[in-house]
């Protein structure tokens, strides 16, 4: 297709140890031993102003109670306590990665951190990538599906097009008949994020959130130091 070709131009980022497991294993295994050592619960990914812009989004979307959430590549899980702190009444929020590290850690600081009468966060350890992994899901489907970072992360391979076939099944397969998904990427234009995720005819971009600024100290991910976020909104054609 003309994606695929297009996703081997070289204006796209080059392949990356960012685009592995390993990196992303280690990266969290020293993370957990921070948090256990001092509390540090580790960086926000882009930066606070990248977070906190999905979030003012999907609270202004979720009128109804009992809404679900799904954070593609959670990370710290810091994203989900933040949206939990709206004090929504929120369906489910659950948080997946596939680096068990990073579901160890936020599994450590919900435990620790979660009040009681907070609802509480789920975490599960999930590869985007893998038809197992996703038969794992069961037959979950959520309102609001997140990515900030994880679609940046896993392209930066020279495997790109197979992986981008498997997160486009990924999101088919868990996003609700009138879900919505809301990524925020640093590597890819609104432009570009709309060829790979509209040209399966599954998905149509339906909304543009303005662009964030570049933080005072410039954020360097996958070759690209100090790039503008673009955070793109899909739903079902």
């Amino acid at each position: 297709s003309a994606v695929m070709a297009e996703m081997e131009d070289s204006s796209l980022p080059a392949a990356s140890q960012l685009g592995t497991k390993e990196y992303w294993d280690a990266h969290y295994s020293l993370e957990l031993g921070n948090y256990e050592e001092s509390q540090d619960e580790g960086e926000i990914w882009f930066g606070k102003q990248a977070e906190t812009r999905a979030i003012q989004y999907i609270l202004a979307q979720a009128a109804e109670s009992g809404v679900r959430v799904l954070d593609f590549g959670c990370g710290n899980g810091h994203f989900l306590r933040r949206l939990r702190s709206a004090r929504c009444d929120w369906g489910e929020l659950r948080g997946t990665d596939y680096s068990e590290p990073s579901i160890d850690l936020c599994t450590k600081i919900e435990q620790e951190q979660r009040e009681e009468e907070q609802q509480e966060i789920l975490y599960t350890v999930f590869d985007i990538l893998s038809s197992s992994s996703l038969d794992g899901m069961g037959g979950a489907r959520f309102d609001f599906i997140h990515d900030k970072g994880t679609w940046d992360a896993i392209s930066l391979s020279d495997d790109r097009s197979t992986r981008l076939v498997a997160y486009r099944i990924a999101l088919d397969r868990l996003l609700s008949a009138r879900g919505q998904f809301v990524i925020v990427s640093c590597n890819y234009t609104t432009a570009e994020l709309r060829g790979f995720f509209e040209e399966d005819q599954q998905l149509e971009c339906v909304s543009e959130l303005p662009e964030v600024k570049k933080p005072a100290a410039a954020f360097s991910f996958g070759g690209k130091t100090g790039a503008p976020f673009h955070t793109a909104v899909f739903k079902r054609r």
